[in-house]
């Protein structure tokens, strides 16, 4: 059975006329799709790198409080249990946020490597567009 048997099968038993489009609507479309999608593949990248300085930057500040709160303990004879308890919560804040960096990092590489991969994608696209063309 043929598409065009199927089509006229599906209109009849519908009800409803199919919208054919032709090449050049497809195509428009595909170009509008692709680009929503560079758009948005780009505010992933701009995010992640700006998620990554902020969580880098969060960690340095961690490791001044922490710095600061063993410093203030020092000064007492005996260790004090609340500065303790605060370093301790603050090192457990710093190990899960170091884990959230990691996880970023990973993304970051896996964003660099499909940028890298769509930049060769339309690099042979362009060059199977070239050999294709007729040349005059």
């Amino acid at each position: 059975m043929l598409g065009k048997t199927v089509a006229k099968n599906l209109q009849n038993q519908s009800g409803s006329v199919p919208l054919y489009s032709n090449n050049d609507k497809i195509k428009l479309k595909q170009l509008f799709n692709e680009f929503d999608f560079l758009i948005s593949f780009e505010a992933i990248g701009k995010e992640l790198e700006q998620t990554y300085y902020q969580t880098e930057s969060i960690l340095e500040n961690l490791d001044k409080k922490i710095l600061e709160y063993v410093e203030e303990n020092k000064a007492y004879a005996r260790p004090n249990t609340r500065i303790l308890k605060t370093i301790e919560n603050l090192q457990k804040e710093r190990i899960d946020l170091h884990k959230t960096l990691k996880q970023v990092e990973k993304e970051m590489l896996y964003y660099e490597k499909s940028i890298d991969r769509y930049e060769d994608y339309q690099q042979e696209h362009s060059k199977n567009k070239s050999q294709h063309s007729p040349r005059l």
